[in-house]
């Protein structure tokens, strides 16, 4: 797993290299201990001696820390230094670390959680979502970067499968056969009354009424919204599938209704009286833009442009 050739010479005390890292067999165990060319041999020394022997280090370079925080859409130094990416056997999980060299300190620590998503934006400048806000790394050397993406990306893969695996074991089991419910009867919807029938209701309905109002006595339409513009097809009762207004499937889809389903007579009734009496196209019009603005903000909402690169690279433009 350290990406250390089985068939070398495991000899304490000598250096190998792995993906251009350095790592230093320690005389007292044999961990892990990765190095980056750009710091010095005790500055390397420094980094192992504050980690071993329980923690490992995987990867090590020289980067600059980012926040996108206060404002998410900025990008905000915050330090300069040794980044490493260490194995904890106590804890028994992954961290990207901050050492500062000179008091022996680790000064930024973040946990590799199961749903961390590690982004290269540009080979110099990665991404992830930290604990509080965004974070980003800013390396000095593009090498020792796509080494040190190659090391994270091994354990967000490993954390992925795990992750699958958990819920694998935590979705509920089928019952057995045996024992499963019977299903429930199926009701059968009753018959819809004929024109005959709505005939001899209204004549029923007209008996022992008093006698209607006249035409005068009828006020002009209140708040009258145009059916035909949502697909409704006054001649045959019924709505047209392929005129129907986008903003009418919107409704439905989010109802869980298919189009198909307004052949129907009843459910088409009931469509066009529900949108009669909730303020007609206009409502519904408004009702999808103001879904669809919702949704270009969430998917507009992203980390700040990268910094340029500390190897003297500049940001390609946004």
């Amino acid at each position: 797993s350290s990406g250390i050739n089985a068939e070398w010479p495991l000899r304490p005390g000598h250096y190998y290299y792995t993906n251009n890292l350095r790592v230093d067999m320690s005389v007292k165990q044999q961990g892990v201990y990765a190095k980056s060319e750009l710091l010095s041999p005790d500055e390397n020394r420094i980094v192992e001696q504050m980690y071993a022997p329980k923690r490992e280090v995987l990867a090590c370079s020289v980067a600059q820390l980012f926040h996108a925080a206060p404002n998410p859409r900025v990008w905000a130094k915050q330090q300069t230094g040794v980044i490493v990416l260490i194995k904890d056997h106590n804890q028994r999980s992954y961290f990207l670390q901050f050492v500062n060299i000179d008091t022996h300190t680790a000064t930024y620590s973040e946990e590799l959680y199961l749903e961390l998503e590690y982004k290269t934006p540009y080979p110099y400048f990665h991404t992830f979502s930290g604990e509080r806000c965004m974070v980003g790394l800013n390396f000095c050397n593009d090498s020792e970067a796509e080494h040190f993406n190659n090391a994270v990306q091994q354990i967000v893969s490993r954390n992925k499968k795990r992750k699958e695996k958990m819920d694998a074991a935590a979705r509920p089991r089928p019952a057995p056969q045996a024992l499963a419910p019977q299903p429930a009867p199926i009701p059968v919807p009753s018959p819809e009354p004929t024109k005959k029938d709505k005939k001899d209701k209204k004549k029923k309905d007209k008996k022992g009424k008093k006698k209607g109002i006249s035409k005068a006595d009828i006020s002009g339409p209140s708040n009258f919204q145009h059916l035909s513009h949502l697909g409704w097809d006054k001649d045959k009762n019924q709505f047209d599938e392929s005129q129907i207004h986008p903003a009418l499937k919107d409704l439905l889809e989010t109802a869980g209704i298919k189009t198909t389903a307004l052949k129907d007579e009843g459910t088409a009734e009931f469509i066009k009286t529900f949108v009669e009496s909730h303020g007609g196209m206009d409502t519904l019009v408004k009702e999808k833009q103001r879904r669809a603005t919702i949704r270009a903000q969430s998917h507009g909402r992203g980390p700040p442009p990268a910094p340029p690169s500390m190897g003297g690279h500049q940001a390609p433009p946004r």
